[in-house]
């Protein structure tokens, strides 16, 4: 880069005073920086620029016409304004001047390619990868680090340019992490308004829309994970077989010892619902299967049930809830709609 190169050598190289060592060094860094090249060009232009040269002046015969018009003219009449004579400037500040000139170049140079290389970083931390799954599909993806992820249904992971200087992702649905350890780079998730941290292990986050929290369940290694929303969040650590939940406002719950694999089941299209509200099951339906789901009397959505959803009692499921809601089951293809019983 410019920066490597001295001001001083570049102006003796301008001068045809730099030693073979010192052209060997500038010839290089020319082949390998087509912008300093471009550069040294112009600064070459300018140091072997031709300027047009002043007229030597007779400083005697500028005196004695001076004088003579002094006395001839008339005392009322104003004499022109005095016009000073200029002599031509001195072989050393000339070459002075053009290494002040040159050595500005140079310094406006390096900022430029300091202001470049900020706005390469800027526009790599801006740039932004987005992962999305459609629904009724589930993608398995290889982060730049060799993480591997199981996204769900519907999901979607975002992360910036500058991910392998920070492993950091923004997370919305549901995901299993196989995290690459890395003792001195950490690996953080941010789901709502949850934050996960780990350096190597392997975990699951759940963080739907529909609902106000993120569960995390861990199968391997140790997660901490704290409410990002909050100031001084109390967080908690989780290990092996361990599960955390986060709500909206409030302190992650304490760990506590689970079956770590009923939380993964949504990787074969099975999942149990413990007391939740009817519009979190039909989401997970919808996200599943493309179904698309609707119900006149929207307040019994926030009824609350209990029970396992698999490949092969789906359509019982959509009985049961008829059932519960006391309304009419009505298919056609993937359209479901569940009417008011009159």
């Amino acid at each position: 880069m410019y920066n490597k190169l001295k001001t001083k050598m570049l102006l003796r190289y301008l001068s045809g005073k730099s030693s073979d060592t010192e052209n060997k060094i500038i010839h290089n860094k020319l082949e390998q920086n087509l912008r300093l090249q471009k550069l040294v060009e112009v600064l070459q232009y300018i140091w072997g620029l031709k300027r047009k040269p002043i007229q030597k002046q007779d400083v005697d015969a500028a005196w004695l016409k001076f004088r003579d018009r002094i006395l001839t003219e008339s005392p009322t009449r104003k004499s022109p304004a005095y016009q000073p004579v200029w002599y031509p400037r001195p072989k050393k500040l000339a070459m002075a001047f053009r290494v002040a000139v040159i050595s500005l170049i140079l310094v406006a140079a390096g900022y430029y390619f300091i202001q470049q290389q900020a706005l390469l970083t800027e526009q790599s931390e801006i740039h932004v990868t987005t992962i999305m799954v459609d629904k009724g599909e589930r993608r398995r993806v290889t982060l730049p680090d060799g993480t591997r992820i199981m996204m769900d249904a519907g999901s979607e992971i975002r992360y910036s340019g500058s991910f392998l200087k920070q492993r950091k992702l923004t997370l919305k649905g549901e995901a299993y992490f196989e995290v690459v350890k890395n003792d001195s780079l950490p690996f953080s998730v941010y789901a709502n308004h949850a934050l996960v941290q780990v350096l190597g292990t392997k975990f699951n986050v759940r963080a739907w829309n529909e609902t106000n929290r993120v569960e995390v369940a861990v199968t391997e290694g140790k997660v901490a994970v704290k409410n990002r929303e909050i100031d001084n969040s109390v967080g908690v650590q989780l290990r092996k077989g361990e599960f955390s939940l986060v709500k909206e406002g409030e302190n992650p719950i304490q760990p506590r010892q689970v079956n770590v694999e009923a939380y993964l089941g949504w990787m074969h299209n099975v999942i149990d619902f413990r007391d939740v509200k009817v519009c979190e099951v039909f989401a997970q339906l919808e996200r599943w299967y493309d179904y698309e789901i609707t119900i006149e009397d929207t307040s019994f959505l926030e009824q609350h049930m209990t029970i396992n959803v698999n490949p092969y009692n789906v359509d019982d499921v959509f009985e049961l809830i008829s059932m519960l809601t006391k309304t009419e089951l009505k298919r056609k293809g993937k359209r479901i709609r569940f009417v008011t019983e009159r």
